[in-house]
């Protein structure tokens, strides 16, 4: 990079970083649609729903056997 292109780039990082950082402090819009939020029809008040559990542990089971399929094709 030549000697004014370094600082500029560096520049317009910082720029994009300050500004991801303040858009994720905002808070959002009253009323805005959030899928699964507040405006949701399945809104459990901060409450896990009921098959929350059998859910993680079906992930977990998936995410091992991906992970011994994986090891057994580089043995």
């Amino acid at each position: 990079m030549g000697n004014r292109t370094l600082p500029v780039w560096l520049a317009g990082l910082l720029t994009f970083g300050t500004l991801l950082i303040s858009a994720r402090n905002e808070p959002q819009a009253a009323g805005a649609a959030i899928p699964g939020g507040a405006n949701s029809q399945n809104n459990l008040g901060g409450r896990m729903p009921p098959s929350f559990d059998q859910e993680v542990a079906r992930v977990v089971a998936e995410v091992d056997r991906i992970e011994a399929d994986t090891l057994s094709q580089l043995i």
